[in-house]
């Protein structure tokens, strides 16, 4: 919901922002430090309702990132390799949610951090150093886009349009929505019911996958019923 919600605001703000940065890069140059902090901050979460609001706050910081970079992409690449520039994208995000995942074990296998060192509240050292790995990851990466990667700048022309069309107020955002949506290709809005399987899918692996953990890593015996 988070991202259905943020991910076309901040895509149509960024389409009409004027700043000495570009129009994209104080986007994802904010949501990355936002990412950076929460992650720092998620494995010395205190009570339930923190480590919830820091997951929360990490996944709009991540979707303030991801619509900006994704335009950044079709600004910097002709029609012909947007194909190739988002399918780019796409496997360097699969490739860092892989090695995100594999970052305990490569911390045990190297020796590094012993499996079952913990501190005081029962956290294991490879978790505090996965997070602080991923906090520098992310903060490196996006700050290496901007200083190597220029955008182009705005001609006076699109400055003018911007600023008449801003001139009213945030009312543009919605309307900027609204068109993109009537301009959609059938092509592209025919996947939207998949998706939205896709995402009950997701919720219910998640439901499955705590309800596991509970009964493995904590001795819940799980729901009880009558006669069961």
């Amino acid at each position: 919901m988070t991202g259905l919600i943020i991910q076309p605001i901040v895509g149509a703000m960024s389409d009409k922002t004027i700043s000495r940065f570009g129009r994209r890069v104080p986007y994802f140059m904010i949501g990355a430090v936002f990412c950076s902090i929460c992650l720092l901050l998620m494995p010395f979460s205190r009570t339930l309702w923190m480590a919830a609001g820091l997951l929360w706050i990490l996944d709009a910081a991540n979707n303030i990132t991801m619509e900006p970079y994704r335009a950044f992409v079709s600004d910097k690449l002709p029609p012909e390799q947007h194909a190739t520039g988002f399918l780019t994208q796409s496997f360097f995000t699969g490739l860092g949610i892989t090695l995100a995942n594999l970052t305990p074990s490569l911390l045990v296998a190297s020796g590094l951090i012993l499996e079952n060192s913990r501190s005081s509240n029962h956290i294991t050292y490879t978790t505090y150093a996965a997070f602080l790995i991923g906090a520098v990851a992310s903060l490196t990466s996006v700050f290496y886009t901007i200083f190597t990667t220029k955008e182009y700048p705005l001609t006076e022309q699109q400055i003018l349009h911007i600023k008449q069309e801003t001139r009213q107020g945030i009312g543009y955002i919605f309307r900027d929505i609204a068109q993109a949506f009537q301009d959609m290709p059938p092509r592209n809005a025919t996947p939207g019911s998949g998706v939205s399987f896709q995402l009950v899918r997701h919720v219910c692996v998640l439901a499955i996958h705590y309800a596991m953990s509970g009964q493995n890593d904590f001795q819940y015996a799980g729901p009880q019923f009558a006669g069961v």
